[in-house]
């Protein structure tokens, strides 16, 4: 069962939540096992990104790279 873990994001102050199997304290992160893959998520770390400010960052980032690749030809 998953558990839900409410976050404001610390880039447009939107609030939204994550979803994981485990919540444990200082750990985070995913496990492969043969019956799937396990969520953990550190419920004292609220101050996250969410998923359209992890994409923009991407984006960002790429954009970036592409530059540096373009200059340096």
């Amino acid at each position: 069962m998953k558990q839900k873990l409410k976050c404001t994001c610390r880039a447009c102050g939107e609030d939204f939540e994550i979803e994981a199997d485990y919540l444990i304290p200082g750990i985070e992160g995913h496990m492969n096992l043969a019956e799937g893959q396990v969520i953990i998520a550190d419920p004292t770390r609220t101050n996250r990104l969410c998923d359209v400010c992890v994409l923009a960052s991407l984006g960002y980032i790429a954009d970036i790279e592409a530059s540096l690749e373009e200059a340096l030809e």
